[in-house]
């Protein structure tokens, strides 16, 4: 007790107490500030950055101006085990810069679907050294029963894509091909009438994460409503849906969607051949 007690009194040890608290202070008064603030979302973002990255490296500034020559004969003093311990060790000094690096950038956390390099999956633990993945299929988008372990050091050198943080939700586009162009106009409106309810389901969960992300990042998501285009390849018609999905609903998006259109289109088509005789006799002239 007696020894902390001695640290606590030491004036450099004071002096980056008190540098701390004032960073932190100004950081949470500056997010205070701006959220209250009317600023449009993505300026919001570069203060908030601008004054966190400004508090810090003023910090450390100060901090090294405190304690450099304590610094210099620690240096000193470990210069040689330090080149010893690179050549020995690379691989795992790399490992743990990767981890160091995770942690200041936010590349992935505990359940994130993330992407490395081939490497593709959920997180399911991470650790200093590395992360443990549940391998995901790139092309079924369903688990492989495989756990793969992510070297951290490969963070360092390959980008991490992150399906669970960003924007939250994946961009969906399911093609319907239409033999004719009569046939367009009932196609699309099968097409629009079975998204909608698969998209009511998630798109309070849809909305909170676009909110997030503009609230957090310098983005402004336009629309999250699921939209039908209309092109032309190969001389017919193509019509093309987009629309928000979670990440771990694409699979079963796609399904489901191929599945209730083809249902829905069969019963449209049925109903319209239904009404032709019918339509027939109504126009068919009298004797």
């Amino acid at each position: 007790m007696d020894l902390i007690l001695d640290i606590l009194r030491d004036p450099k040890v004071l002096a980056t107490i008190e540098i701390f608290v004032v960073a932190f202070l100004v950081v949470v008064l500056a997010r205070s500030v701006l959220r209250r603030s009317s600023l449009p979302p993505d300026l919001k973002v570069r203060i908030r950055s601008l004054i966190a990255s400004g508090a810090f490296f003023i910090a450390i500034a100060i901090l090294f101006s405190i304690w450099a020559d304590t610094v210099r004969e620690l240096l000193v003093a470990l210069t040689a085990f330090a080149v010893a311990g690179v050549i020995g060790s690379k691989e795992m000094i790399l490992c743990v810069l990767g981890w160091v690096y995770k942690v200041f950038s936010n590349t992935h956390h505990t359940g994130d679907r993330i992407q490395v390099g081939d490497l593709r999956g959920d997180v399911v633990a991470v650790r200093i050294l590395s992360s443990t993945l549940a391998e995901v299929d790139k092309q079924t988008e369903q688990s492989t029963g495989r756990l793969v372990t992510l070297p951290h050091a490969l963070l360092l050198t390959m980008p991490c894509y992150n399906e669970s943080q960003g924007e939250g939700f994946r961009w969906l586009e399911f093609s319907v091909p239409v033999n004719d162009a009569a046939e367009v106009g009932l196609a699309r409106e099968v097409l629009e009438k079975v998204v909608e309810p698969i998209h009511r389901e998630h798109r309070d969960t849809i909305v909170r994460r676009k909110d997030e992300l503009e609230e957090g990042f310098a983005v402004n998501v336009r629309t999250i409503e699921p939209k039908v285009y209309l092109s032309v390849e190969s001389g017919k018609p193509l019509l093309m849906l987009r629309m928000p999905v979670l990440p771990r609903r694409l699979r079963d998006t796609k399904d489901r969607l191929a599945n209730d259109y083809f249902r829905e289109l069969s019963v449209a088509q049925a109903k319209m051949t239904s009404s032709e005789p019918a339509n027939l006799k109504k126009e068919a002239p009298s004797n």
